[in-house]
């Protein structure tokens, strides 16, 4: 659908509408939710492996890799969502 807009007035007679211009996220939103990521697992880590260390032993300690896996797991799944939202903006 043609709107007369400068995008599209230089097609050629053969071409189609322009295409739209695709917007990505900011990175700010992708550096906030890191960060929720690293201060709640994080968190839960360091509280995790303290309090195994002094009530069950540090064998028992070692459990507190499973949040911090979480975390590692977290921080490559944020970043590809991230890459996977784009979004044009219509010209209304």
């Amino acid at each position: 659908m043609d709107t007369g807009s400068a995008e599209t007035a230089g097609n050629t007679v053969g071409s189609t509408a322009a295409e739209p211009v695709w917007t990505g996220l900011p990175p700010g939103l992708l550096r906030m939710r890191r960060l929720l990521l690293v201060v709640w697992l994080g968190l839960l880590t360091i509280v995790l492996g303290v309090l195994l260390a002094v009530f069950a032993g540090a064998v028992w300690a070692a459990f507190a890799l499973l949040p911090f896996a979480l975390l590692v797991w977290g921080w490559g799944m944020l970043g590809r969502n991230w890459r996977s939202w784009r979004y044009a903006e219509r010209a209304d």
